[in-house]
């Protein structure tokens, strides 16, 4: 419903020259669904008195009518109301042309590429975050042998990389019966670089551990796993097998460092996107009196929007159920400052 509601209210705030006030539609959606069923009353009144002329003062006379009514049902005082107009009406009719995503160029297809040809746009792509693997003598400090292990959790292709990398350098060579517990089906793919691929000693899910719960339950009693992660830890991974009594045995083989960012320092740009926590750490590592000023931020998940928030900083773009991309996002702000 909130989402059928959002898409409603997108289309009357547009046709009302209501754009400045986007982004206090997922608070309306989630105030009170009756404002919804007010903005279709008013649009219908709108277009019943602009039947054969739709002039501008009517969209202005109808716009601040429901602004006014918009403004009441959630409660924001005058001031408040105020400086988050001037302060979204301002960032939204700047002119977009220069963006920068926190990300390496896809060495595939480039999703941002449309979006960029589209609207004469400079998309530059920069990853703010790398891996580095551990040393084979920082691994030892653990004391934890891979080779007696007879099952293996791989979340990622990271994991998989360091994980044959370190049996390479320490001489281990992981038996034929070992099983591996993949994240997804691409990992499981990913693991026939350095396997003799069989499917019956292979398990993947969708998207999470929980998909293979069947698998998990069956050899959980008899197998040991060994669960190859970062320095900061597979938390939500681990959780998981907890909960389920899944027996099992962290191993730190490779950490998330920010990257050297300091040729970008004369550098602005009108958008930067940001999909980490990682990638704002890295931004203040490297530029540790960063201001906002006139860039807008794009952030994909809550966790990255959190961290922006708490840096002191404003979210500007941020992907949605109706804009479950970045690309997507960046095209539906861009396309609403072009309209403003």
């Amino acid at each position: 419903m909130h989402y059928k509601n959002r898409l409603i209210l997108i289309h009357i705030f547009h046709h009302l020259n209501l754009i400045p006030y986007y982004f206090l539609i997922p608070n309306i959606c989630f105030t009170t669904k009756y404002f919804v069923y007010d903005c279709f009353e008013i649009l219908f009144c709108f277009k019943k008195h602009t039947r054969h002329h739709e002039t501008k003062e009517n969209k202005d006379y109808f716009g601040t009518y429901l602004k006014n009514r918009l403004l009441r049902v959630l409660k924001l005082d005058k001031m408040t109301t105020l400086a988050l107009e001037l302060e979204t009406t301002a960032a939204t009719q700047k002119k977009v042309t220069t963006i920068l995503i926190s990300q390496p160029l896809p060495q595939l297809k480039n999703p941002y590429q449309d979006v960029a040809s589209k609207y004469e746009l400079t998309v530059d792509f920069r990853s703010f975050i790398h891996v580095e693997g551990l040393a084979a003598k920082d691994f030892r400090k653990q004391r934890l042998y891979p080779e007696q292990y007879s099952s293996v959790i791989l979340t990622s292709k990271n994991a998989v990389d360091h994980f044959f990398r370190l049996c390479a350098e320490m001489r281990i060579k992981m038996s034929e019966e070992t099983k591996y517990f993949c994240l997804t089906e691409n990992i499981a793919n990913y693991l026939q670089k350095f396997i003799v691929y069989r499917k019956r000693k292979v398990f993947s899910g969708i998207k999470s551990l929980g998909d293979m719960a069947s698998s998990f339950t069956k050899h959980k009693d008899k197998e040991t796993f060994i669960f190859p992660c970062s320095m900061l830890g597979g938390a939500e991974h681990a959780t998981w097998l907890r909960d389920n009594k899944v027996p099992f045995q962290e191993a730190m083989m490779y950490e998330t460092v920010s990257s050297d960012l300091s040729d970008l320092s004369d550098v602005t740009y009108d958008i930067l996107a940001f999909f980490s926590p990682l990638d704002i750490k890295s931004l203040f590592e490297n530029f540790p009196d960063f201001k906002q000023n006139d860039t807008r931020i794009a952030v994909s998940g809550g966790a990255t929007a959190r961290a922006v928030k708490e840096a002191g900083l404003t979210v500007n773009i941020q992907t949605s159920p109706e804009a479950p991309s970045m690309p997507m996002a960046l095209e539906q702000y861009i396309k609403a400052s072009k309209l403003s």
